[in-house]
């Protein structure tokens, strides 16, 4: 029996270059290395152990700070989305599941940033 699965967009090799609102962070390369592009397919009941792993095997480094763009809406049109970390199952459950569900809906790719 084949278990569901979501794909995902892990970007590595950058960091958020932050100005003075955290909607207006962009994610560059990180002192001369290059962004790189993995295509994760994770299972749809995932953990946060689960997704690590995969992003682990993927980058091959541990995820130190493993984050996704959280899209928000304020009264400041530079402030678009918040930069949110997944360090464990709470974070998954707070804001993460949510968001993948919303981008599947929505068509459009989840997205992760490994630093």
């Amino acid at each position: 029996m084949e278990v569901p699965s979501i794909d995902m967009l892990l970007y590595t090799g950058g960091s958020f270059k932050r100005g003075y609102a955290p909607g207006d962070a962009v994610y560059t390369a990180y002192n001369g290395d290059t962004i790189a592009t993995h295509l994760l397919n994770v299972p749809l009941n995932f953990t946060c152990s689960v997704l690590h792993d995969h992003v682990r095997r993927a980058a091959g480094s541990s995820p130190f700070y493993l984050s996704y763009k959280l899209p928000m809406e304020d009264d400041d049109p530079d402030v678009t989305f918040h930069p949110i970390a997944i360090r464990n199952d709470q974070d998954l459950e707070l804001h993460f599941k949510d968001h993948v569900r919303m981008q599947i809906e929505l068509g459009k790719p989840v997205e992760l940033y490994h630093m």
